[in-house]
């Protein structure tokens, strides 16, 4: 797998980046391949060392696998001090079919994720 990636800060509370796997990667699913592109952007409320608040919204799509729809994400996080709280999640707008007990067909998001993190910094 070959990634490239760039970010920009147009200032210094601001940043955008866009990344893009240069190579078609296999996966563990016979005959579905992944290319990902990805843009996104970060605004940081407060930008102090002591205190801050990056806010993050992304893009993504799968460009090898033509019917891939893109996913979104989103996450912020609080920096007070040494301690680091981050929260982020993503979702497609590719949905599955499903019946539930009654029978009826449901539609789902075929793809959501959430991840938080802890950290101390020293």
């Amino acid at each position: 797998q070959v990634r490239m990636g760039l970010a920009l800060n147009p200032f210094n509370f601001w940043t955008l980046s866009a990344d893009l796997d240069i190579t078609e990667n296999s996966t563990q699913v016979p005959g579905y391949k992944s290319r990902m592109a990805s843009v996104g952007t970060e605004i940081n409320v407060f930008n102090r060392k002591w205190l801050n608040i990056p806010l993050r919204l992304g893009l993504s799509k799968n460009l090898a696998q033509s019917n891939s729809k893109t996913a979104y994400s989103a996450g912020f996080g609080i920096n007070l001090l040494h301690f680091v709280f981050d929260v982020g999640g993503s979702i497609s707008t590719e949905t599955e079919s499903f019946a539930d007990d009654a029978g009826e067909i449901q539609e789902v998001p075929a793809n959501a994720s959430v991840g938080a993190q802890l950290a101390f910094l020293f």
